[in-house]
């Protein structure tokens, strides 16, 4: 019979109570334990006993080893799992030593940027600032696609783009100015504090004329 692990996973299961509870979790008989052995997915299965233990990274676990069988386990098993506990806080050692040096690049990498921006910044002037400006940005966040830097001006009291990159049309970007509290620029500006929005609504954070919404 086929079974359909990505729906079965979703439900309750060894996974999940061990990756939720962070502690070991051992059924050497299911027939003998109520809270497991009507388990959709241990039946499909046809899981007679099984142990699931965490792999630790300080309070949190970042994975987790689960071992079944179709039999019951025999009582002897309790060295092997202490062996299993022991190999998994090993694998815990090594991947928070990855995690910390994965860190310790990322970190490296931003002051490797702000190091080579701060470089530029000396001989460029205004408008190459801006456009190295928006090219790190995007090699700071790799996963964003394209950047602009507008300036306020004063005398038209518009913010008004002076550099775009990576658009399909680069320079209709620039034709689109916003006045404080406009769009999603233009209330960045005017309350002078950072924004992150995993999605944007655009018709909501872009209310524009109609002309400067074509040239989207």
């Amino acid at each position: 019979q086929t079974v359909n692990l990505e729906v079965l996973l979703g439900q309750r299961n060894p996974i999940k109570t061990t990756m939720q509870s962070k502690a070991m979790l051992w059924v050497p008989d299911l027939d003998a334990n109520e809270d497991w052995k009507a388990n959709q997915l241990l039946t499909m299965l046809q899981v007679k006993s099984f142990i699931c233990l965490p792999i630790l990274s300080g309070t949190e676990a970042d994975a987790v080893v689960l071992l079944l069988a179709q039999t019951t386990f025999p009582t002897a098993a309790a060295e092997a799992i202490f062996l299993l506990e022991l190999l998994c806080r090993q694998v815990a050692v090594m991947l928070e030593k990855v995690h910390t040096q994965e860190e310790m690049n990322r970190r490296s990498q931003e002051v490797n940027l702000l190091l080579e921006f701060s470089r530029q910044l000396g001989s460029l002037d205004t408008l190459s600032i801006l456009r190295s400006l928006a090219e790190t940005a995007l090699k700071a966040i790799p996963k964003a696609n394209a950047s602009m830097v507008g300036l306020w001006q004063a005398e038209q009291d518009r913010l008004i783009p002076q550099v775009a990159v990576g658009y399909i049309r680069n320079d209709r970007m620039l034709e689109i100015n916003y006045f404080a509290g406009q769009a999603l620029p233009g209330r960045v500006f005017m309350h002078g504090e950072a924004v992150r929005i995993d999605d944007v609504n655009f018709s909501h954070e872009y209310n524009l004329s109609p002309e400067h919404l074509l040239l989207y």
